[in-house]
């Protein structure tokens, strides 16, 4: 690179660093959609409990942080944290690391994702590529 600041830098170490909170809702809007497709039993099963949570309860808190580490690797890290809350019991949990890449644009995803209140019952881990687009201002 020739020394400006590239796409994958400007949408991590500013446009998205920091933290943020909101109100997060979750409804089903086409029921015959979700009982036909493949879901799977755990992901149904998760589905329905939030869907039953926001009913009883109503819209629960999410909060988010997104930390830089430009000098860490070749281009830099960032580290990204969602919590869904509600009554103070976490209901979703996620820790992502993003692993910019040298090209300027790629990312290397790395997420540990923890779904309902028991620490140890419900988890996955992906990794995953992304692109972040010109300017910084978009990702896929």
């Amino acid at each position: 690179m020739d020394g400006k600041i590239a796409d994958n830098q400007i949408y991590y170490f500013w446009v998205g660093r920091g933290s943020w909170q909101g109100q997060f809702s979750f409804h089903i809007h086409d029921w015959q959609a979700f009982w036909s497709d493949r879901l799977g039993l755990k992901n149904r099963f998760l589905a329905l409990c939030m869907v039953l949570v926001q009913k009883i309860a109503g819209p629960s808190a999410i909060f988010s942080t997104i930390l830089a580490f430009p000098a860490w690797g070749p281009r830099g890290v960032a580290t990204n944290e969602v919590c869904i809350k509600k009554f103070g019991v976490t209901l979703y949990l996620l820790r992502e690391q993003y692993v910019l890449n040298p090209d300027g644009t790629m990312v290397f995803v790395h997420s540990r994702e923890r779904f309902g209140p028991v620490p140890f019952l419900f988890r996955a881990t992906k990794r995953h590529p992304a692109r972040i687009h010109e300017r910084g201002q978009s990702a896929t």
